[in-house]
């Protein structure tokens, strides 16, 4: 049985520093994301053989799962398979890799052809080009700007970094946000805490949105890889619901352009109108992501 322990903050510098020697790009890898996940998936890793394993339970089934393990050194994969393998044996659980990419799953075919790989398209992370989402220029975004263009038309609004000033104010957000969801979306409050707790450690920045002086929408995010901003939280009043175009265009506008090339913006986790936003945003890709299970 492999040996995982908690998530700890001193965790971060060797596994991005692992990550690093990887080309993976779907937004499970981010150190960020599983440690402000952590106490909602119950995340736990386990570092062996130069591979760092990530393990959970789904909130929803409590299924026990692993994540696709960051393991740089391919051959090491059968190895390191094989651990997994044989910590589902021990724990007498069913095997089941959640959310690998397709590096993930041209291993699987080679080693284990006998499993079954199913892609997970509620699951693929949307990527855009951080100029597209700044700028929103053409024909493919004329809606998007009559949309700004009337709520600034009707509304005045005050654009404010998140500092150690403000972030109350991001909850006071998430709480009126969260009261018009349905019960069936998982409780974010404890994922937002830990974000807003470990902001600078973990080097996230965020942005919220005034509206006379009553806070709007805020949104939270990191620099992922080089290239790459990873937006990992955005949420809203349910009284202002078009200022989620205002949001996302400015933070795109003034904290992430030209620093990134593309920005993610995560899973639609297929519910409806999340995934028709995300759409309308016409993304440059989709990352690919794959549940992997036996027989």
């Amino acid at each position: 049985m492999l040996d995982f322990v908690n998530i700890d903050i001193s965790d971060r510098e060797e596994f991005i520093r692992t990550l690093a020697k990887t080309e993976y790009e779907n937004s499970e890898f981010s150190f960020a994301n599983i440690f402000i996940w952590k106490d909602v998936y119950n995340i736990k890793l386990c570092k062996k053989d130069g591979a760092i394993y990530i393990n959970a339970i789904i909130p929803e089934t409590k299924q026990y799962v692993h994540f696709q393990p960051i393991c740089p050194d391919e051959g090491n994969s059968q190895t390191v398979l094989k651990n997994i393998k044989q910590d589902f044996v021990d724990r007498n659980e069913k095997f089941c890799i959640a959310s690998a990419n397709e590096y993930c799953i041209d291993i699987i075919k080679t080693l284990c052809p006998d499993y079954i790989i199913k892609e997970i398209p509620n699951m693929h992370d949307y990527v855009y080009l951080a100029t597209d989402l700044s700028e929103l220029k053409g024909k493919k975004f004329h809606k998007k700007r009559t949309h700004i263009n009337k709520f600034l038309n009707e509304n005045s609004y005050e654009y404010k970094k998140i500092d150690s000033t403000n972030k109350n104010d991001c909850m006071l957000i998430y709480d009126k946000w969260a009261k018009a969801m349905d019960s069936s979306i998982i409780d974010e409050k404890t994922v937002i805490t830990n974000a807003l707790e470990y902001m600078k450690e973990l080097e996230m920045f965020g942005a919220i949105i005034y509206i006379n002086d009553t806070p709007v929408a805020f949104t939270i995010a990191e620099g992922f890889l080089d290239d790459t901003a990873l937006v990992h939280i955005e949420k809203a009043v349910p009284e202002y619901r078009e200022v989620y175009s205002i949001i996302n265009q400015q933070f795109a506008k003034r904290e992430l352009v030209p620093k990134y090339t593309y920005i993610n913006r995560e899973e639609d986790m297929g519910v409806e109108g999340i995934r028709r936003a995300k759409r309308s945003y016409h993304p440059y890709k989709m990352v690919k992501k794959f549940d992997i299970y036996e027989k």
